[in-house]
């Protein structure tokens, strides 16, 4: 996978690319913009985060999240991208994509 484009639009969410690791060439980082109706309060998004995962770093300042989750790391900003770091493959992608959907209720609306 040298660098891969793959662009899925969903009705919840686009991944927008998928390419190989800079820290482990045998894993993916890719990235997800869910389809949120509007930006998140940086708050109320650590909350949420926090009430689901266990390994949470808040930058308020910043506006982003980092998350631990299943040997990934995921970078949220309050705009809906979500930059997933290490997974292992393309279906952990969309697996991940997936979860993340409905972990905000994103089919609910």
């Amino acid at each position: 996978m040298e660098g891969e484009t793959f662009i899925l639009k969903s009705r919840l969410y686009t991944v927008s690319f998928i390419k190989p690791c800079e820290t482990d060439k045998e894993k993916v980082t890719a990235e997800i913009q869910l389809k949120i109706p509007k930006p998140w309060n940086s708050d109320e998004l650590c909350s949420v985060l926090r009430n689901n995962f266990l390994d949470v770093k808040c930058s308020e300042k910043l506006g982003i999240v980092r998350v631990s989750y299943l040997g990934k790391v995921l970078i949220f900003t309050t705009e809906g991208r979500v930059t997933v770091r290490k997974a292992e493959n393309r279906e952990d992608v969309l697996k991940t994509a997936g979860y993340l959907a409905e972990l905000f209720g994103l089919d609910e609306q």
